[in-house]
């Protein structure tokens, strides 16, 4: 979704950056439908009709189902509150910005022998990551 199609490299240097935002991002401003119910329609049921809920935020599920502690509830409640759509947006635009550059510079530069060999040590990391908050 965020990432969209193109190969990443050092994946794993990145992951804890955004995945955090990622999740409140999702959970709490992302809406989705979910499907109730899939009929077989015609003689022969050769046409599905999709019946859809109205879309939702897996938060606001969270609140509607029943089988969800209060406490629970009163904690999401708590951080919904504390959340801010557009600098959410905004931090994960910005990471995801400077991932790109970084995949970039991986990709169009040979650092050293070592960095061909590995491209994902803690040594090219830092060393890109310089670079790309530099410019």
């Amino acid at each position: 979704m965020f990432l969209g199609y193109h190969r990443i490299h050092c994946v794993s240097n990145f992951r804890g950056t955004c995945q955090a935002e990622i999740r409140l991002y999702k959970n709490f401003f992302m809406a989705s439908v979910k499907l109730i119910e899939k009929k077989r329609i015609k003689q022969y049921g050769e046409k599905i009709k999709r019946i859809y809920d109205k879309a939702k935020t897996p938060y606001q599920r969270v609140l509607e189902c029943e089988q969800v502690n209060k406490d629970i509830k009163q904690k999401l409640k708590e951080q919904y509150a504390i959340l801010n759509p557009a600098e959410l947006r905004r931090n994960i635009q910005s990471k995801l910005e400077k991932l790109s550059r970084a995949n970039q510079i991986i990709i169009n530069t040979n650092i050293n022998k070592t960095a061909a060999l590995n491209p994902c040590s803690k040594v090219t990391f830092y060393y890109i990551i310089s670079r790309v908050l530099r410019n």
